[in-house]
């Protein structure tokens, strides 16, 4: 508990004037091990102010914001995808979570699947070392952890104590500017940091709400069973495609039936052998 309160600290004393800490990460990840980040996400921003934590892709955001700005006034699909062909989609997944209690609930979006987790936060059991690190600007401390199923070393900013961090990690004495993988599949480094007025919260929910109301097909649950469909799903298309109910089949130019590839690479942030160790 002494982690949950150290993370709750500089939450309860910010001012009652809506005033939230915004940081921007740089969030690469791999889809296959043997190569080269290829994929990234140059604004993956998380949000904490008193009340709520949030943790979502700025391109993502201001993609959809606008989209649906533009078809509210009546815009064509034409002219909404040339005007927000600026904003380049990042990740589609998010995290909306209630710092005091813990909980949360993380959406992934993938085709027409909409992948909705309730769940509540688990505590890192972090080993804290000795060597030290300067990121955006402040000397970070480091941790150990194996958190998910993987092996996780995280730099933190004492001067900064909110234990939170990009995606689920957390509880460090310190917010987590900077974390990796022992594997080197996934790093996030944070490349800029600030107070605003507000939050995002509001508009976030909009967009679930609204995709959910729409042609998506939702998966709701707990993490290890939402996990083990949206694994298959992403993995293998004719799963998703059974899944949506929708079938594709692809032709060259002179109309011959080309085989269809349904299987995709796809590395997730939980390692699936935590779930097998936890059953």
């Amino acid at each position: 508990m002494r982690h949950l309160f150290t993370a709750l600290v500089f939450i309860l004393c910010l001012p009652a004037s809506a005033q939230t800490l915004k940081c921007s990460y740089l969030y690469e990840y791999k889809e296959r091990e043997k190569q080269k980040y290829p994929e990234k996400d140059y604004a993956l921003c998380i949000e904490v102010d008193r009340e709520n934590f949030l943790c979502y892709s700025q391109n993502t955001f201001l993609h959809d914001s606008l989209s649906s700005e533009m078809f509210a006034r009546g815009e064509d699909m034409y002219t909404v995808r040339d005007s927000t062909g600026k904003y380049p989609r990042g990740v589609d997944w998010g995290i909306l979570a209630d710092p005091k209690s813990g909980s949360f609930s993380l959406y992934d979006r993938w085709l027409l699947l909409i992948f909705e987790v309730h769940g509540e936060y688990m505590l890192p059991a972090w080993e804290m070392e000795e060597e030290s690190e300067e990121v955006c600007g402040y000397i970070c401390k480091k941790a150990s952890a194996n958190y998910y199923g993987r092996n996780w070393t995280v730099w933190y900013a004492e001067e900064i104590p909110v234990g939170f961090g990009p995606w689920l990690l957390w509880g460090a004495p310190g917010l987590i500017l900077k974390a990796e993988d022992e594997k080197g599949l996934f790093r996030f480094v944070c490349e800029d940091i600030c107070m605003v007025e507000g939050n995002r919260k509001e508009r976030l929910e909009a967009i679930i709400e609204k995709n959910k109301s729409g042609n998506y097909v939702v998966v709701e649950g707990g993490l290890e069973e939402v996990e083990e469909v949206r694994l298959k799903a992403r993995r293998d298309l004719s799963v998703a495609e059974n899944m949506m109910r929708v079938w594709t089949q692809t032709y060259d130019v002179d109309g011959t039936l080309l085989p269809k590839k349904t299987d995709f690479p796809y590395i997730p942030l939980i390692a699936e052998e935590y779930w097998r160790k936890t059953n």
